[in-house]
């Protein structure tokens, strides 16, 4: 799908029944517990440079779909979507990728999630074979 297809509320409750499945898969058959990041794309930030067709919401909408079924999730959509109205670029030139502020800007919501999903690691989780 793309920014210009519709996302109805039937395709945000699909998308998150099907997150929501295999994060209790993960949880019951592996003992894995899902960390769910969904990074907004480009388009998503920026596409009042390309297009005044209005942004659906689609990605919060998801958001706020997961974590109504408790599914662990990281906001990048919520800082990014800020940083970009205030008219920062997070993307390098002409390019899909992350400048280096934006990859910190990103680690740095990951890693409080991860650390606070996984708990205090033990020294043989710390160590490197």
């Amino acid at each position: 799908e793309s920014f210009f297809s519709e996302h109805g509320d039937d395709d945000v409750s699909a998308i998150s029944d099907h997150i929501e499945a295999i994060a209790t898969r993960l949880r019951e058959e592996h003992g894995v517990e899902l960390l769910l990041v969904l990074v907004p794309n480009k388009i998503t930030l920026y596409h009042h440079l390309v297009t005044e067709e209005p942004y659906d919401d689609f990605l919060p909408r998801v958001q706020k779909a997961l974590r109504e079924r408790d599914i662990p999730l990281v906001d990048l959509y919520s800082g990014f979507i800020a940083r970009a109205r205030a008219g920062e670029s997070l993307y390098l030139g002409a390019d899909t990728h992350w400048s280096d502020e934006t990859a910190k800007a990103a680690a740095a919501r990951i890693l409080p999630a991860m650390k606070a999903l996984l708990g205090p690691l033990t020294p043989s989780q710390t160590s490197t074979p």
